[in-house]
C-alpha cells in the first residue's frame, strides 16, 4: 500500500512542476524582451557615440573627411540594425510595448542626429556634435534603465 501513496501524490507534483515551468517561461520571456531592447539601445548608443567622436575629430581637423563620412555611414548601418532588432521584439504586455516604443523613438532620434551630421560634415562638422552627444546621453540613460528593469523582471 505504501507504494500507491506516491502515485496518488504524483498528479499534484506534476501540476506543481508544470506550473513552475510556465512561470519560469513567462518570466524568462519578459526578461528576454527587456534584454533584447537593452541590447538594441546599447548598440545604438555605441553607433551614435562613434559618430560624435568622428564629428568632433572632423571639427578639429584631426581626421580626413572620407574617414568621418565612413564613420557616419557605419553608424547609420548600426542604427538601422538596432532599430530592426528593437522592432522585432515581441512584447508580452503593456509595459514592454511602452519600453519598445521608447527604445524605437530614441533610436530614431539618434538616426536623425546622424543624418543631420552627414549633411553638415563637410561644411560645419562642429554643428552636428551637440545633437549626437544628446542622443548618446539619452540612449545611455535608456540602456541603464532597461538594465535595472531586466534585473527586477
Amino acid at each position: 500500500m505504501a507504494r500507491n501513496r506516491p502515485l496518488q501524490r504524483s498528479p499534484r507534483i506534476v501540476a506543481v512542476a508544470v506550473g513552475s515551468c510556465v512561470a519560469v517561461a513567462a518570466l524568462s520571456g519578459c526578461s528576454s524582451s527587456v534584454s533584447d531592447l537593452r541590447q538594441s539601445a546599447t548598440d545604438a548608443r555605441s553607433a551614435v557615440s562613434s559618430a560624435a567622436l568622428a564629428m568632433s575629430q572632423q571639427a578639429r581637423d584631426r581626421t580626413f573627411l572620407p574617414t568621418t563620412q565612413t564613420a557616419l555611414s557605419d553608424a547609420m548601418t548600426q542604427l538601422g540594425s538596432a532599430e530592426e532588432s528593437a522592432g522585432a521584439v515581441q512584447p508580452s504586455g503593456g509595459e514592454e510595448v511602452a519600453e519598445q516604443q521608447r527604445t524605437l523613438a530614441a533610436i530614431r532620434r539618434a538616426t536623425d542626429a546622424v543624418l543631420a551630421a552627414q549633411r553638415t560634415v563637410a561644411t560645419d562638422a562642429a554643428s552636428g556634435v551637440p545633437a549626437l552627444r544628446v542622443s548618446t546621453k539619452q540612449l545611455t540613460a535608456l540602456a541603464d534603465r532597461l538594465l535595472k528593469a531586466e534585473g527586477s523582471g
